[in-house]
């Protein structure tokens, strides 16, 4: 399995794709043996997946936008939804679990409770009036 080198304008080409996409964010110079690990994992049993690295020197805008600072960070989209984004990278056995949960997620049904979601904070928003403002009768 080729490791996809991604920068800012191929992720965002990539993401509307609705790929499932694994993404490591590291450092230049960092190890890449455990991407290479998750790369024969990831062909073996995820073949519709892609596995990216970026690197987190050369997207620093990138990675700020998803408030990755540090290295390795390991990131699971769908359907241009994030699942996962925590820093280190999982054993194994822990990143197979985590691919199998990710990919049998009904994707209609989560976009359904993140819109559920989203009304709901607009409906909180839009309830909050300054403690000054006149109110009507």
């Amino acid at each position: 399995m080729d490791i996809l080198k991604i920068h800012r304008e191929a992720f965002q080409i990539e993401a509307d794709k609705g790929r499932f996409l694994i993404i490591v964010w590291s450092s230049r110079g960092a190890d890449i043996g455990p991407i290479l690990d998750y790369a024969a994992l990831i062909n073996a049993q995820f073949p519709e997946a892609y596995l990216a690295q970026i690197l987190i020197e050369d997207e620093t805008e990138l990675a700020a936008s998803f408030g990755i600072d540090e290295s390795p960070v390991l990131m699971i989209m769908r359907e241009q939804i994030i699942l996962y984004l925590e820093p280190a990278l999982p054993e194994p056995e822990i990143f197979e679990g985590l691919l199998r949960r990710a990919n049998s997620l009904d994707m209609a049904r989560v976009r359904a409770e993140i819109q559920q979601q989203k009304e709901a904070e607009m409906a909180m928003f839009s309830r909050r009036v300054c403690p000054t403002a006149k109110r009507s009768a």
